[in-house]
């Protein structure tokens, strides 16, 4: 959504590092993913993390920038769907996540130009705000692909970074719950956070123990809720439009203390 204190300054598209992942992966869904397939097929969960930290725009644009996405690039590596598309071809063939070489995430700057610190310190404190205040700061998805024969390309994951020049900045980001949930999206944001922190220069792979799996031997349908499941996903019109409607929405932020 355009914002005219909100300006876009450069996209980028930020892959895995040449030659860390096979030049395609295929993940199956599980009658988990399917059923948030199911319910949110339409939308898109959007997550905002501001931070603190006065910078000037040079500050931003050579070092803060391209920390971010060499460290992103790594995560990447270990974190596969968040680059991958989501594939729903023509029943019978059963929707999944594929990987494909060259496959890449859309990475958005933009810059901030209005209200001072004020606003920024408005948009982290603890009051109640409209929703659609916080709207510009998340990116969007690119739009569904649809190939000849019907089958449909969603893409996964988007990052866009605002900064508030001398006072902070934002990292926005969009994904489909199709990909992950609470736990496995903290995972993620957790990993990034700590490649980020350590130095690329430095730090080229996570801890043994912090690598996901996206193993599915352990996960058994012995009642065949899968076959519901796609029976379900048969009767949706995925060519209809929900408009995701800002009227009356509120954003509340919450902190706990220990």
């Amino acid at each position: 959504m355009e914002h005219p204190k909100v300006r876009v300054v450069d996209e980028f598209l930020v892959a895995p590092p040449p030659g860390s992942l096979p030049a395609t992966l295929h993940l199956p869904l599980t009658f988990f993913d399917l059923r948030f397939l199911i319910i949110s097929h339409k939308h898109t969960i959007r997550t905002l993390f501001f931070y603190a930290n006065p910078q000037s725009l040079h500050d931003f644009n050579q070092t803060t920038i391209p920390s971010l996405k060499s460290s992103l690039s790594l995560t990447l590596q270990y974190f596969y769907p968040f680059v991958s598309n989501l594939i729903l071809p023509p029943h019978p063939q059963k929707p999944h996540i594929l990987f494909a070489k060259g496959n890449s995430v859309s990475f958005t700057v933009a810059h901030y130009s209005g209200g001072g610190g004020d606003d920024f310190n408005h948009f982290i404190s603890d009051q109640v705000k409209d929703f659609k205040v916080l709207y510009p700061f998340a990116p969007s998805l690119a739009p569904t692909r649809v190939s000849p024969d019907g089958t449909r390309v969603d893409s996964l994951f988007a990052i866009q970074v605002t900064l508030f020049p001398n006072q902070g900045f934002c990292i926005g980001v969009g994904f489909r719950h199709t990909i992950v949930d609470a736990i496995a999206f903290s995972h993620f944001m957790k990993s990034w956070a700590s490649i980020c922190r350590c130095s690329c220069a430095r730090v080229n792979q996570l801890d043994k123990f912090l690598v996901p799996s996206f193993s599915r031997d352990s996960i058994l349908d012995p009642y065949e809720i899968e076959s519901r499941q796609l029976r379900k996903l048969r009767d949706i019109d995925w060519g209809s439009q929900i408009p995701e409607s800002l009227t009356n929405y509120m954003e509340r932020k919450f902190e706990l203390l220990s």
